[in-house]
């Protein structure tokens, strides 16, 4: 078996004794690379009737992608949701786009890659019981999977996404509370628009090196690396909308 195939199920066997969604980051992030996966995350999707709001838990989509995606309503027509509820096997968003092809979902799919910047991507589904559909995404810019390595993947997504939810109910058991000042919070509410530094400066009349110091609080607060992170934890949590 090829090295990068046998690093993914190294993880998937050992993913339990990670102890936090930094750490889950840094060990998947080198194992998907070979396979030309850029941007991964879990998503979370109901049956149609169902009450609860679609999500996403964690990873390294922009949650500028998250909100856009969200505000405008690509939930209802997109292919890769709609073979959600056809299947519990691991597909492409081409093999989606294929069997659910209509106008609505082809201008989802082509403002995913214009604002992505993926060529395709990946989609393991995991059907829970209370009509959840958990999924791990992953996604580059060229990907050409065999059979072989959509098995292996469909693995590693699975333990990926089941280990990930376990780290963030623990994450959320212990912060019973807001760790953020407001200030931090204006600043993450800007990053989520896709603003920088500069622009969050301008915005709150502070300075750059301001409006990065706060980001950088937050994040060492939420416990993550990346700014992206930190603000769909707070838009996930109800602290920016």
């Amino acid at each position: 078996m090829r090295p990068e195939l046998l690093r993914a199920l190294e993880l998937a066997q050992s993913i339990d004794k990670i102890a936090s969604l930094k750490s889950l980051d840094r060990e998947i992030e080198p194992v998907l690379e070979p396979f030309g996966i850029r941007r991964y995350g879990a998503h979370r999707v109901f049956e149609p009737g169902h009450q609860a709001r679609p999500g996403l838990f964690f990873g390294n989509i922009d949650p500028a992608w998250v909100k856009h995606y969200t505000r405008s309503g690509h939930v209802q027509h997109d292919p890769a949701v709609r073979m959600l509820f056809e299947t519990t096997r691991p597909y492409t968003w081409t093999e989606a786009r294929k069997r659910f092809s209509t106008k609505e979902g082809e201008a989802v799919m082509h403002d995913c890659l214009d604002f992505t910047g993926s060529g395709d991507g990946v989609v393991i589904p995991i059907h829970d019981v209370d009509g959840a559909i958990h999924t791990a995404l992953f996604s580059g810019e060229q990907l050409d999977v065999s059979p072989e390595e959509m098995r292996v993947l469909h693995l590693l997504g699975y333990y990926y996404v089941l280990r990930g939810q376990e780290l963030v109910s623990d994450r959320l058991r212990r912060q019973d509370s807001n760790p953020l000042t407001p200030r931090q919070i204006e600043c993450l509410k800007w990053v989520s628009e896709g603003k920088t530094d500069e622009d969050i400066g301008d915005i709150l009349s502070i300075s750059a090196r301001t409006a990065h110091n706060h980001i950088e609080m937050a994040k060492h607060s939420l416990g993550v690396t990346k700014r992206s992170q930190a603000a769909f934890m707070a838009y996930k949590r109800g602290w920016i909308s």
